[in-house]
């Protein structure tokens, strides 16, 4: 947000029973909670967490201060939130696209990840959701005209989008898909 303030979703570690017993288990996945905003001064951080973000999956500093974009589990909407108060604001729906993650803005532009290898369920025993994410398609939003248009490779899953300050490049992590003919 700042050379002293940070936003970040803390990731929890959560034991969960393997889908299939006969292969495993147990299972440890990463799963986020809420938006932590961090304030550092004199090498110390003071952290709060910011209300209304439950379930938070990633999020982005806007150019706007004080403002994040930001996903949910199981959502396939980027949200908008000043983290100094109000109330988080849809800014773009992915619909059947999918579950909208990895969530990253600058130059007026807004990548997120959506759909493909994710999974979302409950946990056993608090009943909390739990997000699994391996890698799905790429998205880039306008801010300025909310059109999302997809940055599609044949075959090609992603992770881990980042803008140029500019907006007009992306680096993202891509993992090809094999088919494995059994």
């Amino acid at each position: 947000l700042s050379e002293s303030r940070l936003a970040f979703v803390p990731m929890v570690d959560r034991d969960v029973p393997c889908p299939n017993p006969v292969l495993c288990q147990v299972f440890t996945v990463r799963s986020g909670r809420d938006i932590v905003v961090a304030e550092i001064t004199g090498g110390a951080a003071l952290t709060q967490t910011v209300s209304n973000t439950e379930w938070a999956s990633s999020v982005a500093a806007s150019t706007d201060p004080g403002v994040v974009y930001y996903t949910k589990a199981g959502s396939s909407e980027v949200f908008a939130l000043n983290v100094d108060g109000g109330s988080a604001t849809p800014i773009h729906d992915f619909g059947t696209a999918g579950i909208a993650r990895d969530v990253h803005a600058a130059g007026g532009m807004v990548t997120a990840i959506v759909g493909g290898l994710v999974k979302v369920w409950s946990d056993g025993v608090t009943g909390d959701p739990i997000q699994q994410d391996t890698a799905g398609r790429l998205f880039l939003l306008n801010l300025s005209g909310g059109q999302a248009i997809e940055l599609a490779v044949p075959a090609t899953l992603f992770r881990h989008p980042a803008l140029s300050p500019d907006g007009s490049r992306v680096v993202v992590e891509a993992y090809k898909l094999q088919l494995i003919p059994i």
